[in-house]
């Protein structure tokens, strides 16, 4: 199950990634880049013969860390301190 949420998507994000080569979209490009090169690691963790539990803690760690840092970089924290205007 979890090779085939990592094979799939990381199947799934070639056309984006061409397609985000064709029209020059840079940021997209890195983030997307960024989450296909964490599936491909994960897959390559597997394939070393990893537990499953493993290789699934790493890619939902993988899909959650990476939108934060992409929204911390772009100053939307989201942080309590936020919530407060002052």
């Amino acid at each position: 199950m979890v090779f085939d949420y990592i094979f799939f998507y990381s199947l799934m994000l070639l056309p984006i990634i061409a397609a985000l080569v064709f029209l020059h979209d840079i940021p997209n490009l890195i983030i997307t880049s960024s989450f296909a090169a964490a599936f491909i690691f994960c897959g390559a963790v597997m394939s070393t013969g990893a537990p499953h539990s493993l290789v699934g803690a790493l890619a939902a760690l993988f899909t959650l860390l990476i939108p934060m840092a992409c929204s911390f970089m772009n100053d939307m924290d989201i942080s309590p301190f936020m919530l407060y205007p002052g």
